[in-house]
């Protein structure tokens, strides 16, 4: 049996992770994960207040990426797979909660019994697992190997035997209904002493003459009495209530101490070594189910979802076919008549002649939206889920890093347009060729002219760092200097080529398609204009009250 089994890690090998998972978030504020952990998270099987986040299980492993998708797989394509689990998992994660208690550190009977049933708990999942599972034919190593550990706990003499040994110690203990008290008197019948005479499997009868008649009750077998001695919650005080459980619950534990105290300590053990098994995956199970879970209400709305193939090498690194942002499409595909239908898709491939990218348009022409969904593709990737794309073949990054405006920076101290370039430095620091960054309208709050200088200097220091880039911005004059910048001698010499957030120009009506290609000239800085009324027509009309 292995104990270091994992359905998020083959052989059961984690990965330690290089950096915290708020310093994953930190690098990430500007992508909208919220939204998108919301969505995942709101679906049954949705994460918990004590569920891991998300982010924890990013890796950049591509066996171990491989190892999940084939899981999520199956899940996706077998319903009967994926109710199983869906069922169990409540189950699995009231073993964990038991194990996490110590419930070993008293030594009475309600200890006891909790023991029973973490390890009925554990015999339960595991013989239900065995039984659904037998009916299905996965295809990931992950749900195999699942199937053949379950097989081989079922099937071992030892679960056997534990099985129906503790089977006859529940019954034993859970099967007590009834005491047989015994009291002493003294010869003015004042109770001096009193002790249990029997444990009993069956509750006494009320010994009233009236009862037994209207049960036509005859039959006197031991176990009517003859007139009550207290009746709990029947007029009865607290504190009576209590002397009363209290000296019951003592003198059981004083009965069974002697037979608990034999299987004690191998329950224990096998406890802690045997049931962790199912504890372990339960929070893994619950991730995985998240994810399945939202991958299917999208996929019910008819919106397409592809399982990633790994790109071989880095020189294609990324390359999707109708990839569109999960959380706005959703909302989409609910609120328009057309449903899926309305959801713009687009293409984008990260190259050789395209490994850093200016992506210009007007405002509010779906820039922001665009570089989020590549920056969420490549994390739901990273996190063995399926992408929201026709087809997409994506290389690991070591990080995802994302530059936006700031909404609650410390701006005293630095001003806006410092602290933008003290938080664009961070992320240098932490780059290499292997990441992908994604900057949303960086030096946005400084003048146009500066800002172009700057970002030319940036984007020089980018082609020597040779990671991934998406730079959405307003400053057009960035993509007419494309072929400038291309043509500078650096280090590594990464390529630089423009993305174009199309509309109509004529009519400014935005399409939110995404071309590679280069921008179309001044009608941007009109279609501003014309959008909050500062056109030459429109301004003339406004003088002459028209």
């Amino acid at each position: 049996m292995n104990e270091l089994f994992s359905l998020l890690y083959p052989n059961g090998s984690t990965a330690e992770p290089t950096n915290s998972t708020a310093s994953v978030q930190s690098e990430l504020v500007g992508l909208g994960l919220e939204a998108l952990f919301h969505e995942i998270g709101n679906g049954p099987g949705g994460y918990r207040t004590k569920q891991p986040h998300p982010l924890t299980y990013f890796t950049a492993d591509d066996r171990v990426i491989a190892y999940r998708l084939d899981i999520v797989e199956d899940l996706f394509r077998q319903e009967e797979l994926f109710q199983l689990l869906e069922e169990l998992l409540p189950a699995f994660e009231d073993l964990r909660d038991l194990q996490q208690r110590d419930r070993w550190a008293d030594d009475d009977t309600a200890t006891s019994l909790y023991a029973i049933s973490e390890i009925e708990l554990y015999l339960s999942c595991v013989e239900r697992l065995y039984k659904g599972m037998s009916k299905l034919q996965p295809a990931s190593i992950g749900i195999r190997n699942l199937s053949q550990e379950i097989v081989s706990r079922y099937e071992s003499r030892t679960f056997q035997s534990l099985q129906e040994e503790t089977r006859k110690l529940s019954l034993s203990v859970r099967n007590i209904k009834s005491i047989t008290v015994g009291i002493n008197l003294d010869p003015q019948l004042a109770p001096y002493e009193a002790g249990i005479i029997a444990v009993n499997d069956q509750p006494y009868r009320s010994g009233n003459l009236i009862d037994r008649w209207l049960r036509l009750d005859t039959k006197d077998d031991g176990f009517r009495c003859l007139a009550p001695l207290m009746a709990i919650g029947r007029g009865k005080s607290a504190e009576q209530t209590q002397a009363l459980n209290g000296a019951v619950n003592s003198a059981l534990n004083a009965i069974l101490k002697g037979s608990t105290r034999e299987w004690r300590s191998c329950m224990k053990m096998y406890a802690a070594s045997t049931s962790r098994f199912l504890a372990v995956i339960a929070p893994e199970i619950r991730f995985l189910l998240s994810g399945v879970s939202w991958m299917k209400r999208l996929a019910a709305k008819g919106l397409p979802l592809c399982k990633p193939q790994a790109a071989e090498t880095d020189g294609s690194a990324f390359v999707a076919d109708g990839l569109y942002h999960p959380v706005v499409a959703g909302r989409v595909a609910g609120e328009q008549p057309n449903g899926a239908a309305a959801v713009v898709k687009n293409n984008v491939t990260f190259d050789e002649n395209g490994r850093i990218y200016i992506l210009t348009g007007p405002n509010q022409g779906g820039k922001t939206v665009f570089m989020q969904s590549v920056g969420i593709a490549q994390l739901l990737y990273q996190l063995g889920l399926f992408v929201p794309a026709y087809a997409a073949k994506i290389h690991p990054v070591d990080h995802v890093l994302v530059h936006a405006q700031s909404v609650d920076a410390d701006l005293q101290m630095k001003g806006r347009f410092g602290e933008e370039c003290s938080r664009l430095r961070d992320l240098f620091g932490k780059m290499t060729r292997s990441s992908l960054l994604l900057l949303d309208e960086t030096f946005s709050s400084t003048s146009a002219s500066e800002a172009a200088a700057i970002a030319g200097e940036v984007l020089l220091a980018l082609r020597v760092a040779g990671c991934r880039v998406i730079f959405a911005t307003h400053l057009h004059e960035l993509a007419d200097s494309v072929d400038k910048l291309n043509a500078v001698p650096v280090e590594g010499g990464s390529r630089i080529d423009t993305l174009t957030a199309e509309m109509d120009a004529s009519s400014g009506q935005r399409s939110y398609v995404i071309r590679r290609a280069r921008p179309q000239g001044n009608s941007y800085a009109l279609d501003i204009a014309r959008k909050y009324g500062v056109t030459y027509e429109q301004l003339v009309c406004v003088m002459r009250g028209s």
